[in-house]
């Protein structure tokens, strides 16, 4: 008893948990009830762990990302829904993260093999069942079986930025986080991203090049209204070009001089 209390004066954390509960729960201010709780000295996590949480507060069945899984690398990575993050309010968020801030403490229920085999579904020099890594620009390291029959990889040249400005094309199809294909229609813009297509470089070339005039639909009902309205303004615009007839004398106007011979 003395020992945990000395323990949490020298900064060490503290664990507190009902007497009927078997469940611990780290405290910053323990109130010492002992006659209700018992408490504990906290067991810090291993892995990089820069909020300091315990193993209670890490989780059944998780593990904290190490040290060297950690790392800024993975910053322009895929996201995975295997990796969460702690949040505000010491809560974890399991939208999917990457893994890659100093400063974020991360939990998976992967081991390190798992988790470099996600990252790394074919890592370069590491190969043990000798498979095709397709070539191209190929940032998820796919094999030639992932690309798929009748597909390619663009080319390093054909991804860039310069493409962020062109229409989406159907041809293009890009690799998505849940490790599908996404036939939506895309640029092959990002560099971080990999793209494939059945065309060959010489299509896609000519596919880029031709961008037509983007096409616009309006209802009918719309379009019948402003072809009425085309059809007044052209109604009014010849009345304004139509001459108009010479004035007539009324009779009030005084009598035009007549002409006499000398």
């Amino acid at each position: 008893m003395i020992a945990v209390m000395q323990a949490h004066v020298d900064g060490k954390p503290i664990e507190r948990r009902g007497l009927a509960s078997p469940q611990w729960v780290r405290v910053k201010a323990p109130n010492w009830d002992w006659s209700d709780c018992d408490y504990r000295i906290a067991t810090i996590a291993p892995g990089h762990n820069p909020d300091g949480l315990t193993v209670a507060q890490v989780g059944d069945g998780y593990r904290l990302l190490d040290d060297d899984e950690v790392d800024e690398r993975w910053q322009g990575a895929p996201i995975r829904r295997e990796i969460d993050a702690l949040g505000p309010g010491e809560t974890w968020d399991n939208s999917g993260w990457r893994g890659g801030a100093k400063d974020i403490t991360y939990r998976t229920k992967l081991s390190r093999e798992e988790l470099a085999k996600l990252r790394n579904p074919v890592a370069p020099g590491h190969n043990p069942k000798g498979l095709t890594v397709a070539p191209g620009h190929n940032p998820n390291g796919l094999t030639v079986a992932q690309v798929g029959d009748g597909y390619r990889l663009l080319d390093e040249d054909e991804v860039g930025g310069r493409y962020g400005e062109e229409r989406s094309l159907r041809e293009i199809e890009c690799f998505l986080f849940d490790r599908t294909w996404d036939n939506s229609g895309w640029w092959g813009a990002s560099k971080e991203r990999t793209f494939r297509t059945k065309l060959s470089r010489e299509e896609l070339a000519r596919l880029r090049e031709a961008r037509p005039e983007p096409s616009v639909t309006i209802p009918k009902s719309e379009y019948e209204r402003l072809q009425q309205a085309a059809e007044v303004v052209a109604k009014l615009q010849a009345l304004a070009l139509r001459p108009s007839p010479p004035p007539q004398p009324g009779p009030s106007d005084p009598a035009s001089p007549t002409p006499t011979g000398q």
